[in-house]
């Protein structure tokens, strides 16, 4: 998963530091909170990716339980992404059913 620009976690310290200063000293009723100012996680992100031209819904966050189940240390990643996620095996379907022959 790459994340897009929108994905802004990782400044969540940031961010909030940048808001509150913004706030202190002023009344509550003088308060004005700016949309832009908002920490994305990866829900964020659409969920649909291009592959091979076909698009395909996954679920960024279904995806990161697996990762985090199968994983025993920080060098396991690696080879944990080596290999394609999926619910099901897609050589067995084909779009919604399942393949003849």
């Amino acid at each position: 998963i790459v994340a897009d620009d929108r994905v802004n976690c990782d400044s969540a310290e940031e961010l909030v530091e940048n808001a509150t200063k913004g706030i202190v000293g002023k009344r509550f009723a003088d308060v004005a909170l700016k949309r832009k100012v908002q920490v994305f996680a990866l829900d964020a992100m659409e969920n649909t990716e291009l592959i091979d031209t076909d698009p395909v819904v996954f679920n960024p966050n279904q995806l990161l339980h697996h990762i985090a189940c199968v994983l025993r240390s920080a060098d396991d990643l690696k080879g944990c992404l080596q290999y394609e996620w999926t619910p099901y095996l897609h050589s067995l379907f084909d779009d919604a059913a399942l393949r003849e022959g």
